[in-house]
C-alpha cells in the first residue's frame, strides 16, 4: 500500500480510536472487507500513531469516502455520523444516520448515536425516547444509558437521570471518565455536592487529563464552600437570636363603647312640666276718697271701739 494511503487509514483509525475510546462502535475495521487481516493490522498500526495525528476535517473527508464506497454499512455510517456530530454538523449527521435506525434492522450504535446528535440540538424529549429504544435493543449497553440520564437530566427527572447514568457506569466498557462526570453534574443539580466531589475525584484517578473533569471539580467545590458559608452564618444567626432577651409587649386592652343595639330596653322619657308664668297685674293706687266720709266713718269706728270695751 502507498503512504498516502496507509496516512488516509491512520487519520480514520484515529477517529476510530476516540470514537472507542468513548464506547462507540467498533468502526470499519470488522465490515465488508475482502482481506479482514491485513485491514486488521493496518488499524492496529493506525490505533498507535492515531492520538498523535487528530486533524478532524481530513478525518472526516476520509470517513465520507469510506461511506459512499460501504453505503450499506451500518457501522460506516455510525462512524461517519459521529465524526460529522464531533464536528458540530449536526444535521448532516441525523441525515446519514436516520436509515440505519428504524425497522427491525435498525442498528443499536446507530440508534445511540442519532440520540447524541438530538442531544445536541436540543431535542431533549426525542432523545429520550431515542435512547430507550437503545437501552431495550441493548441493555448492556452503557453508551445507551448515557444518552437516557442525559435526556433525562436535561428535562430536570434528575432522579431518574442519576438511576440511568449507575447503570450505565455499571455496563460501561472502556474509560468511565464520561459518564462518571455526568453523574457528578447530576448529583450536584441535586445538592449532594460531597458525592458529586467524591465522583469527580474517582474519574480524574482513572482519567487524569481530562480538562472537563478539573473545570466541574472547582465548579463544585466554589458550590460547596458557598454552602457552608451559608449554613455557617445561618447557624450563628439562630445562636443570635437565642441569645437575645425577647421584649415582652405590652398588652393594652382597648375599651370599646357600647353600641346600642335593637335589643336594648329604652328607658321611658321624663314628662317635662311646662310652668306657667303667672301675669301680675301693677298695682293700682287706692282711689281718694271723700274727707267728709272718711271722718265719718272713723267716728263710728271709734263709738264701735268704744262700746266693745
Amino acid at each position: 500500500m502507498e503512504r498516502s494511503g496507509f496516512r488516509n487509514f491512520v487519520l480514520i483509525s484515529a477517529s476510530v480510536l476516540a470514537l472507542g475510546a468513548c464506547g462507540t462502535t467498533q468502526g470499519v475495521n470488522k465490515t465488508n472487507v475482502s482481506d479482514s487481516n491485513r485491514v486488521d493490522t493496518i488499524l492496529e498500526r493506525a490505533a498507535r500513531e492515531a492520538k498523535a495525528s487528530g486533524n478532524k476535517v481530513e478525518t472526516i473527508a476520509l470517513l465520507e469516502k469510506i461511506y459512499e464506497r460501504n453505503p450499506d454499512d451500518a457501522a460506516v455510517a455510525t462512524s461517519y455520523g459521529q465524526a460529522l456530530r464531533e464536528d458540530d454538523q449536526l444535521n448532516r449527521a441525523r441525515q446519514v444516520l436516520y436509515p440505519y435506525t428504524e425497522g427491525k434492522d435498525a442498528y443499536p450504535d446507530a440508534v445511540i448515536e442519532l440520540s447524541m446528535v438530538q442531544l445536541a440540538l436540543g431535542q431533549y424529549k426525542e432523545a429520550e425516547i431515542t435512547s430507550r429504544r437503545a437501552v431495550e435493543m441493548d441493555e448492556k449497553s452503557g453508551r445507551a444509558y448515557l444518552a437516557l440520564g442525559t435526556a433525562l437530566d436535561a428535562q430536570n427527572y434528575h432522579e431518574e437521570a442519576e438511576t440511568a447514568f449507575r447503570k450505565g457506569i455499571d455496563n460501561w466498557n472502556g474509560d468511565p471518565a464520561p459518564i462518571m462526570n455526568n453523574l457528578a453534574l447530576n448529583l450536584a443539580s441535586q445538592d449532594k455536592l460531597d458525592q458529586a466531589i467524591d465522583m469527580l475525584m474517582k474519574a480524574k484517578e482513572i482519567s487524569p487529563g481530562r480538562m472537563e473533569i478539573e473545570r466541574n471539580l472547582r465548579i463544585i467545590r466554589t458550590l460547596q464552600e458557598s454552602a457552608d458559608d451559608f449554613l455557617i452564618k445561618k447557624e450563628q444567626t439562630k445562636k443570635e437570636i437565642v441569645a437575645k432577651p425577647v421584649p415582652k409587649k405590652e398588652t393594652k386592652v382597648e375599651i370599646k363603647p357600647v353600641t346600642k343595639t335593637e335589643n336594648t330596653i329604652k328607658q321611658p322619657e321624663k314628662p317635662v312640666v311646662k310652668k306657667e308664668v303667672v301675669k301680675q297685674e301693677p298695682l293700682k293706687a287706692p282711689a281718694k276718697e271723700d274727707v267728709t266720709t272718711n271722718k265719718r266713718g272713723s267716728n263710728q269706728n271709734f263709738n264701735s271701739n268704744k262700746n266693745a270695751e
